[in-house]
């Protein structure tokens, strides 16, 4: 038989749990943040790779399209869409800067028109 006592031990144990993954997300540590930033820099090259340059508000359209598909739902619900776009746009000046760096880079993903 099940007490009462251990029904409020899991109602209290559920509660953490979710305040926990709540404050993961709003608070993300360096490391988080970090693989947040890597996550969309491979969406930003994904999406370089298949539109090319000149097609900027495009590219952002599908970076923006593929991160609420692929992305935990948490996460969707958390991140606000002026934040999404401006960590999209540090991607996109990552990936100018890498391949500003690396030209085989940026004929290979890009076709050689990166931007």
């Amino acid at each position: 038989m099940i007490k009462l006592v251990d029904v409020l031990i899991l109602i209290g144990l559920a509660v953490a749990v979710a305040l926990q993954a709540v404050s993961y997300f709003k608070n993300p540590s360096g490391a988080q943040l970090s693989a947040l930033k890597d996550f969309l820099y491979s969406l930003v090259l994904q999406a370089e790779a298949m539109w090319g340059g000149g097609t900027g508000d495009a590219k952002r359209a599908l970076v923006v399209q593929m991160f609420y598909e692929k992305a935990p739902d948490m996460l969707k619900k958390l991140i606000k869409p002026d934040t999404l776009i401006k960590l999209i746009e540090e991607a996109v000046a990552r990936m100018k800067d890498y391949f500003a760096k690396n030209p085989p880079a940026a004929e290979k993903i890009a076709g050689g028109d990166a931007g």
